[in-house]
């Protein structure tokens, strides 16, 4: 899974023209490196909420983008992305489609049978993304606290 890793952060610095040796992928506080991707230490979390589940792109100046994956709730063929976001400074350029990429290999390797996606249907930036990436709506509403309209996508792995 490294080598997806490490594919992942050169592509991104050459999207925003940062050296790749400046970027680094955390989850919670801990940095991403050859040794703890071999113990599974990108498998995402059971249940929603642990800071652990949040994942992050930066360097020592900028957080890039960052995003959520949770295994659905009592329901182990579906992984959960979610929260996904990209810093105003580095939008437009293809960070998202890539860690959206990213996202997916993550739970394809392993062995989540769909990836599901949240969205507001006023980010359209997300909205292209997952159109993009094959993603297909399967229900849309109303949030009654928010007002935003939600979409649910979702993508056979």
């Amino acid at each position: 899974m490294w080598n997806i890793i490490d594919e992942y952060l050169t592509k991104v610095s050459l999207l925003i023209n940062v050296d790749r040796k400046d970027l680094t992928l955390t989850r919670g506080k801990t940095t991403i490196t050859p040794d703890n991707c071999k113990i599974d230490y990108l498998k995402p979390n059971m249940g929603y909420g642990p800071e652990l589940s949040r994942y992050c792109v930066g360097s020592d100046k900028d957080t890039i983008t960052s995003w959520g994956l949770y295994e659905f709730p009592s329901c182990c063929a579906f992984c959960v992305s979610t929260q996904a976001y990209v810093t105003p400074k580095f939008r437009g350029v293809g960070v998202n489609t890539l860690s959206n990429a990213l996202r997916q290999q993550i739970a394809k390797n392993y062995g989540y049978s769909a990836l599901i996606c949240t969205d507001i249907e006023s980010n359209v930036a997300e909205r292209k993304t997952l159109i993009a990436n094959g993603f297909s709506d399967i229900y849309q509403i109303k949030n009654k606290r928010t007002g935003n309209i939600v979409n649910i996508s979702v993508k056979k792995l």
